[in-house]
């Protein structure tokens, strides 16, 4: 690669937000910003930057989704690694080098801890670095740079979907700094021990491998284990990807960030049971009484068994219920996830429509129960536009009837827990275009998303038939290609948690807004099998529709990244190799594939198997 741009924009299609460096310095930038302010992915800045020094190499920041782990003595750091029992799927992550021997960068996503943590720095005198990691306001030199030293390139010697730090790994540098490990460093009273002894006997009594001590994110806490479907996972990540969950207040919980992310503590409690046909009960020394939302003094029971839900209540309870059929869950909590200006409030207009209509959502999804009222609440968007777009969805006869909304023009503030909103909700589908306005707080901070979740809860305990709220992305979440939920909802991770159904979407082509069709990917369903991912068009109305009859493209067809994934013409081969060995692992089909004579990375393979377990059957190609 010859220019700024070309080096700059290969990586940015990555996912990273880029600079340019002179040799290894960083450009000075006129004004009271400094290169990690003016660090962007957008074409016009890579443009003007490449004008202004087309040679230049390019540096890369850590920011909300990456962090880099440099060494500059490899060999050192990985036997280390070994001798403390880090495991070696820690290394199974995106790797790029100058050429220089034993010099290397690991990309790693960020996790709660390693934003605590902070940078690391481990110099030796007389010997080079054994390791950094730079997780705040410092660079690498990224890949298509040439070394100042050797006029030889930076490259990629591995390029697969970077995982998030592992826990051991993260202990490891944290051991080796001598820096606190910042997990259960604060107080725990007497209840809460008493609650995770008790998850620790549980533990114990079913077998369950835990890779890491008890943490905390405000009044949650963590332990890593290993997960019993981890064969399904799409890589082998033994840190915070799998843990049993404690929060004070709220009772157990079982969360994976993998492919079994919509699996409950009741399918985690079930799927122990069966393997090992042990039965473990909490009962006998239970006396906590478990609520969500408002915390009310107990009561004096003479009864430990009135603090449990009765046999006949469980029997009455209906099943679970969707309102649009595969899409809008009742007495859950859905989130829609997208850029800035990708359609997210259309698409909660296209609910909205269906919801008062009774039309198939984008002709596609059945709405089974008609709205007796909605509730919109948009105080980020004046009444004027607004309106302009509820007369082109024909929604203004349901105004003061079915339909009302509150817009950034609305007189007073009227917050989640207000006493006038809650008589309104009774029935009510409740939309948040967009839920961070409504956090009272910081959207990284554990505990007020702690405080938001029990405003949300309380939304349906007051009776509103569903709440919808819609995220923006993570800065560069949208260069990516693939979805999560880690990418789709940003914030604290325990803001995902809260979520019912989680579905991301963003526009196929930046570049034609109004005429592209928009991916939309359901990145969590708890309890329900979501449909494949499928793609929607938009009339000039914003009315949208399913595109039938397609085949349904990869995020990415129209935001920069056009690398070919069949430039050797086997990719049916491949495919059709993973379709007959899905007991096979990742590294075991890889190098089934190698000895065919195709060469494929893991990250591939982990996307053809997963979409080849989503769509079977369906008929839509990936």
């Amino acid at each position: 690669m010859a220019s700024f741009y070309d080096r700059a924009k290969a990586l940015v299609d990555l996912g990273f937000r880029v600079f340019p460096l002179v040799g290894k310095q960083p450009l000075p930038i006129k004004g009271d910003m400094d290169h990690f302010d003016a660090a962007s992915m957008e074409e016009k800045q890579l443009q003007a930057w490449d004008k202004q020094v087309p040679d230049a190499n390019v540096g890369l920041m850590p920011d909300e989704i990456f962090c880099f782990l440099e060494t500059d003595s490899e060999p050192e750091l990985l036997e280390a690694a070994k001798e403390h029992g880090v495991p070696p799927e820690a290394w199974d992550t995106a790797r790029f080098t100058s050429g220089r021997p034993n010099r290397a960068c690991y990309v790693f996503r960020q996790t709660t801890r390693t934003w605590k943590v902070g940078n690391l720095t481990l110099t030796r005198e007389g010997k080079d670095n054994l390791f950094e990691l730079k997780q705040f306001r410092m660079y690498v030199t990224g890949p298509g740079s040439i070394h100042p030293l050797t006029g030889k390139p930076y490259y990629w010697d591995t390029w697969i979907k970077p995982q998030a730090m592992p826990e051991p790994l993260l202990d490891l540098l944290c051991e080796l700094h001598g820096k606190p490990r910042d997990k259960q460093k604060a107080e725990i009273d007497a209840k809460t021990q008493e609650q995770l002894d008790k998850l620790d006997k549980f533990l114990e009594t079913y077998e369950v491998a835990t890779v890491g001590d008890w943490f905390s994110k405000g009044k949650t806490w963590y332990r890593p284990i290993i997960c019993p479907w981890q064969s399904e996972h799409e890589n082998p990540n033994l840190g915070t990807s799998t843990c049993v969950v404690y929060t004070e207040g709220g009772g157990y919980g079982f969360d994976c960030k993998h492919r079994c992310a919509n699996k409950t503590w009741h399918d985690f409690r079930e799927e122990l049971k069966r393997r090992t046909g042990k039965d473990f009960s909490f009962v006998e020394t239970i006396d906590a009484e478990v609520t969500i939302g408002e915390q009310a003094a107990p009561e004096a029971v003479s009864d430990w068994r009135s603090i449990f839900h009765t046999r006949e209540e469980s029997e009455h309870t209906p099943e679970i219920r969707f309102v649009i059929e595969g899409f809008l869950q009742e007495d859950g909590i859905t989130g829609l996830s997208a850029p800035p200006g990708h359609r997210k409030t259309l698409i909660m207009l296209n609910i909205t429509r269906s919801l008062l209509t009774g039309e198939p959502l984008f002709k596609k999804f059945k709405v089974n129960t008609r709205a007796e009222r909605v509730i919109y609440l948009v105080p980020e968007v004046a009444l004027t536009p607004f309106v302009h777009r509820l007369r082109q969805f024909e929604l203004l006869s349901y105004i003061g009837r079915e339909f009302f909304f509150r817009t950034l023009s609305a007189s007073g503030k009227i917050g989640l827990a207000s006493p006038v909103l809650r008589e309104a909700l009774r029935g009510a589908h409740v939309f948040l275009d967009t839920v961070p306005r409504f956090i009272e707080g910081d959207e990284n901070d554990a505990e007020d998303i702690r405080r938001l979740g029990e405003q949300l809860f309380n939304l349906l305990q007051c009776g509103a038939k569903s709440v919808i709220g819609a995220f923006h992305m993570p800065k560069g979440a949208k260069k990516l290609d693939y979805f999560d939920l880690e990418t789709c909802v940003r914030g604290s991770s325990d803001l995902g948690a809260l979520l019912t159904a989680c579905w991301g979407t963003r526009l196929q082509d930046e570049k034609e807004p109004y005429k592209c069709a928009s991916y939309v990917e359901c990145v969590k369903g708890r309890d329900f099998e979501a449909c494949p991912p499928f793609e929607v068009m938009s009339s000039p109305a914003g009315i949208m529709t399913t595109r039938e009859g397609v085949n349904v493209v990869k995020l990415n067809a129209g935001l920069g990244n056009h690398h070919a994934s069949n430039k050797d013409g086997q990719a049916q081969r491949a495919i059709d190799y993973i379709s007959e060995h899905m007991d096979q692992s990742l590294r075991e089909m890889e190098a089934g594939l190698k000895a065919m004579g195709i060469e494929r990375k893991k990250d591939w393979i982990s996307q053809k198997r997963k979409a080849l377990l989503s769509t079977a059957d369906s008929g839509v190609v990936v």
